[in-house]
């Protein structure tokens, strides 16, 4: 009988201490998420998948008639991230905003015209709140929304930043290193 409480115990204790840690990390990368964190995972995702002369806009959730959408955020300095993580945390909680909207997102465009660097699976990015980073909208194990119809492009007068021949260029403003 000691043995049936153990192996009980050890079958109740595991997922409930594996479900409790990744619940605390998505929990973490919400309530830490700023303009710092953002701009270095957004430059992350464009040298991890060794992407070169793009222009990189980078994306929040807004909430248009109870309906979300992606805006470009033009300055991260500026944005309000308090905000956005109240939005995000009333989205899925609440039921606030609806639609198949990510919370964060990337959009590449290409600076060459007849560039073929840039592959479809790579041009948008969406926030994973798992991983802590931005991610591909699809790949081989998971998947997952951008936006939905309309959405504002990528633009150079929304570029959060560049990355040419291997070298980011962040505009002046900026102040992050």
């Amino acid at each position: 009988m000691k043995w049936l409480a153990i192996a009980f115990s050890i079958l109740i204790g595991i997922p409930t201490v594996v479900f409790a840690v990744d619940y605390y990390g998505r929990y973490d990368s919400w309530r830490t998420l700023d303009a710092a964190t953002v701009q270095a995972e957004a430059v992350n995702y464009v040298e991890r998948y060794d992407i070169n002369n793009v222009g990189v806009c980078v994306y929040a959730v807004t909430c248009e008639a109870d309906q979300a959408i992606l805006s470009p955020i033009p300055d991260l300095d500026a944005h309000d991230f308090y905000q956005t993580r109240e939005l995000i945390w009333a989205r899925r909680f609440e039921g606030a905003c609806t639609g198949r909207t990510a919370n964060l997102g990337l959009h590449l465009v290409e600076l060459e015209q007849n560039s073929t660097t840039l592959r479809s699976y790579q041009e948008t990015g969406r926030w994973s709140f798992s991983n802590d980073r931005f991610i591909q909208r699809r790949s081989r194990f998971q998947s997952g929304y951008f936006s939905e119809e309309p959405w504002q492009r990528c633009t150079p007068d929304n570029f959060a930043f560049t990355r040419i021949d291997g070298e980011i260029t962040l505009p002046p403003e900026t102040g992050i290193d």
